[in-house]
């Protein structure tokens, strides 16, 4: 699963893995940003010891909007110092919601980004400021909405998460069907540079094979 925040399921990874695991997740990445936006760098340290010594592998981003708006009241605020100080334990950034400190450039937002990897989630951005913000560095992005945001984002280097929800957009708007494995021959095969040969359009395609035999 390449996105996912495992305290959302109210429970700590060891029993996420026991939900998770008998339906075939054997990997996540997980952000924790919604348990460090109320418990800091102490929920921080409670994820990381969390997920050692079980059977799933959790690679744990680093929250780099916390918190999500400076609007929010919170019990932890992660800067670009303490994130570049806590980079080292952690698999890479997780998705950075601030994409208009991206775009214009704001040094605090900019410092944030201090590992190879990092996790996008900027819904809508296109045209040039879309170029600014991929050439921050962020290398995915989980928020498309519509077929044309997906196959631009694809185009300027973007990994586009695959959800549920992505393939449905390929369906007329009057469809009933409710069925991955139905939607997917809808995909065409343009929406990639490498077409067919996506790892993720692999999975999916290998994924239907096996569930109609």
């Amino acid at each position: 699963d390449s996105h996912v925040h495992i305290e959302s399921s109210m429970t700590q990874p060891s029993e996420y893995a026991k939900a998770v695991m008998p339906h075939g997740i054997t990997t996540v990445i997980a952000d924790p940003h919604e348990i460090t936006n109320v418990c800091g760098e102490d929920g921080l340290e409670f994820m990381l010891k969390s997920a050692k010594n079980i059977p799933l592998d959790v690679n744990l981003m680093l929250p780099s909007c916390v918190p999500a708006t400076p609007f929010e009241h919170t019990g932890a605020n992660l800067d670009a110092k303490t994130t570049q100080k806590l980079a080292p334990k952690f698999f890479g950034i997780g998705e950075m919601m601030n994409y208009p400190g991206i775009v214009s450039g704001d040094d605090e937002t900019l410092g944030k980004l201090c590992l190879d990897i990092i996790d996008g989630h900027a819904p809508l951005l296109s045209g040039h400021e879309l170029d600014a913000y991929t050439s921050a560095g962020i290398k995915t992005d989980h928020e498309c909405s519509v077929v044309e945001e997906m196959t631009e984002k694809i185009s300027k280097g973007i990994w586009c998460l695959l959800s549920e929800k992505f393939y449905f957009l390929f369906l007329p708007a009057n469809s009933e069907s409710k069925d991955v494995c139905e939607v997917f021959p809808e995909i065409p095969y343009s929406v990639g540079p490498e077409k067919t040969d996506s790892p993720c359009f692999q999975v999916v395609q290998r994924f239907c094979l096996f569930r109609k035999a």
